[in-house]
């Protein structure tokens, strides 16, 4: 087991570093894991490197370790990592996509809708050069629906990354979230399922996250209050898990513990305030973001930035509800 273990790393470090795609056959044998397993090894090799011997992928690969940092990143850092790479291969695709992925989630690049198209367009250009690579083009798919705020163009491109490598962790996260976003929960947690046997732990917490999203939509309330848990315990500098337990929690009336951590959740990203969250979301369905951001509101997360937390709650947790908010 030892001897094929090592071939297996030893063919996909090989073909990691041509940067040429791994085969259908070659992707079966080795298992999803190995997708990101590999790139993840690669970037603590990068990391020994002095300037002068750094390629484009050891740049890459040194950004990928502050874009999955358990305790959050710094935006400017990856993007200065990712700018080298692309200064060393304008033709990079992976480098092209991570920028992208980068400037979606930060509120600074994302001010003017220009600002938004040209990170777009990097993006789409990523999927251009990533011909048959489906983890780009899975991890290009969630940065253009967060982009052009459009999920069915992203659950359009992450089907096509699976079409490609039905094995790609990262093409089964991105359909896994743009079924979510869509308002197919059950299709997205079937998704999950499968991307849970990869045992990828840069994508557990992003499993556990979307699983609670999953829940709380489902009125699936311990569950999805157990999952966001993880998810949070996982990576406590991710927003996204955070803003599903909070909601969960005020959706299951906890609302003390959901408005101590809604305070937590303002201080980690200005992106959770309501008003910018209400105008960037995916949700499809009018119902499943009214949901969400009632109970943001329930917690006391600010509508605006001006807006400070108030010191308590002003409504009892039945004056509220779906149609309330509608």
């Amino acid at each position: 087991q030892l001897i094929d273990n090592y071939t297996k790393v030893c063919v996909c470090a090989w073909q990691t570093k041509l940067r040429q795609p791994v085969s259908p056959y070659l992707r079966r044998w080795l298992g999803g894991r190995f997708e990101l397993e590999i790139p993840m090894m690669m970037s603590l090799l990068a990391q020994q490197k002095s300037n002068g011997d750094m390629t484009a992928l050891d740049y890459y690969y040194q950004a990928l370790t502050r874009i999955h940092s358990p305790v959050g990143y710094s935006h400017e850092d990856a993007l200065t990592l990712l700018n080298q790479s692309l200064s060393l291969d304008p033709t990079f695709a992976p480098a092209l996509c991570a920028i992208a992925w980068v400037r979606s989630t930060h509120p600074a690049y994302n001010e003017t809708d220009l600002a938004r198209a040209e990170s777009a367009k990097m993006a789409r250009r990523a999927m251009e050069l990533a011909f048959n690579d489906a983890c780009t083009i899975g991890f290009a798919a969630i940065s253009i629906a967060h982009l052009e705020v459009n999920a069915k163009t992203g659950l359009d491109f992450a089907k096509r990354a699976l079409d490609i490598n039905a094995y790609s962790p990262l093409a089964k996260l991105a359909a896994a979230l743009m079924h979510h976003y869509c308002g197919n929960y059950d299709e997205s947690i079937k998704h999950l399922d499968h991307l849970a046997d990869c045992g990828v732990e840069p994508l557990k917490f992003w499993a556990d996250a979307c699983y609670a999203l999953n829940y709380y939509q489902l009125d699936r309330l311990d569950e999805a209050i157990t999952a966001a848990r993880r998810a949070v315990q996982s990576n406590p500098g991710m927003v996204l898990s955070w803003r599903v337990l909070v909601v969960s929690l005020a959706r299951a009336n906890q609302l003390q513990e959901a408005r101590e951590l809604a305070r937590k959740l303002v201080q980690l990203d200005a992106t959770e305030y309501i008003q910018y969250f209400e105008r960037f979301s995916l949700y499809t369905e009018p119902r499943a973001l009214n949901r969400l951001l009632m109970d943001l509101q329930k917690a006391g997360v600010p509508y605006s930035r001006s807006q400070e937390m108030e010191p308590q709650m002003t409504q009892s947790a039945a004056d509220y509800s779906d149609q309330a908010w509608l």
